[in-house]
């Protein structure tokens, strides 16, 4: 357990190849061997840190028996392998937006698929967010059309949406994408009008975008 708090801090430190570090350390011990929370704390750092390698690295960890020989003593059936999680998978997203790296995007909604994992509007923002930034907008729409087919849109998933349509200069739909949310009662981030405003400006409606 210390060796994982030491992960998170690591982490929420902004100090990925400390954390690393600190995870292989881990492997070497049998008191300290990684569980799925230490798992889970080394890929969030290594997908916010956009190390896609590194996480993929992890990733194989998780899959393969020890390399070390442990003496388990009465713990013979020890298994320590793992499958990876949503939470493991948003990470390698996460990396993957970082990067612009889209075809990362449906190596995981494939493995999610044959895994039975169900995708959260968190997942599919991530994928929309990775098309954003690597300029597949009419991607980011057919994600969005998946999530409002499956469930309600998340505010994350709005906000993608929005600035795929600034970006296209469809400043109407950016407006009426976001009455849509309101109208949901889905709660916006300030970000996401921000973002709005900034859509309005662009397209000489400045006086709109104070109403924001």
């Amino acid at each position: 357990y210390i060796y994982t708090t030491v992960l998170d801090v690591l982490g929420k430190a902004k100090r990925p190849f400390e954390a690393l570090n600190v995870f292989y350390t881990m492997l070497d011990q049998l008191s300290s061997y990684p569980d799925i929370a230490a798992y889970h704390c080394i890929a969030v750092t290594l997908g916010q840190a956009g190390l896609v390698k590194e996480l993929f690295d992890v990733i194989d960890c998780m899959r393969s028996p020890p390399k070390k020989k442990f003496m388990v003593g009465p713990v013979q059936n020890w298994d320590p392998r793992l499958e990876p999680d949503l939470i493991v998978y948003n990470a390698v997203l996460n990396a993957c937006v970082q990067q612009k790296q889209w075809e990362g995007t449906f190596w995981v909604l494939q493995q999610l698929k044959e895994k039975n994992i169900r995708p959260t509007n968190t997942t599919y923002g991530l994928v929309m967010e990775v098309m954003l930034v690597c300029g597949k907008y009419n991607l980011v729409y057919e994600f969005f059309d998946r999530v409002k087919q499956k469930s309600i849109p998340g505010a994350l998933n709005y906000k993608v949406l929005v600035n795929a349509l600034w970006r296209e200069g469809k400043i109407d739909e950016a407006v009426m994408a976001v009455k849509d949310m309101e109208n949901r009662g889905i709660v916006g981030s300030a970000s996401l009008y921000y973002d709005l405003a900034r859509c309005l400006c662009s397209g000489g409606r400045c006086k709109e975008a104070l109403l924001q």
